[in-house]
């Protein structure tokens, strides 16, 4: 499986008109603690374990996972979706020009990701269109 092709997919997927990102109501309260000395780290961990996650979730929504999936198809969409280049398209989409000191830190859409963790069902709504376009190109190949 060509993780480029299902990057290519998820990032159509966001840029569809279709697809919108409204961030939690928490935001400023979040932005306030990123942008606190020395918190980056923690919350990159955070941010990187609650993706993985959310995909997961976001994944269940979309197949049948009690029934199995096709060998290789999770860790192809976790591999691909967890990328920075679809997790920027996704939370840049709404253009918001007050995150992206937080984005051009160093792995910073997970710090970004990282403090909003107690958001995971907003994270798994907004990703639940992108695991279904990374399937439907699973299943095309």
């Amino acid at each position: 499986m060509d993780d480029a092709t299902i990057i290519n997919a998820a990032t159509c997927a966001v840029r569809d008109p279709s697809y919108q990102v409204v961030f939690p109501s928490t935001l400023p309260e979040v932005l306030s603690q990123l942008r606190s000395p020395n918190t980056s780290g923690m919350f990159r961990v955070k941010g990187e374990a609650t993706a993985e996650y959310v995909v997961f979730l976001a994944f269940r929504s979309v197949f049948d996972v009690e029934n199995g999936f096709p060998a290789g198809l999770l860790e192809a969409l976790q591999r691909s979706l967890l990328s920075e280049q679809v997790l920027v398209e996704i939370v840049r989409k709404p253009n918001r020009p007050d995150i992206e000191d937080i984005l051009t830190q160093d792995r910073g859409v997970f710090v970004f990701l990282g403090g909003l963790w107690k958001e995971k069902e907003w994270m798994r709504d907004l990703l639940i269109p992108i695991v279904q376009a990374g399937v439907n190109v699973y299943n095309d190949m």
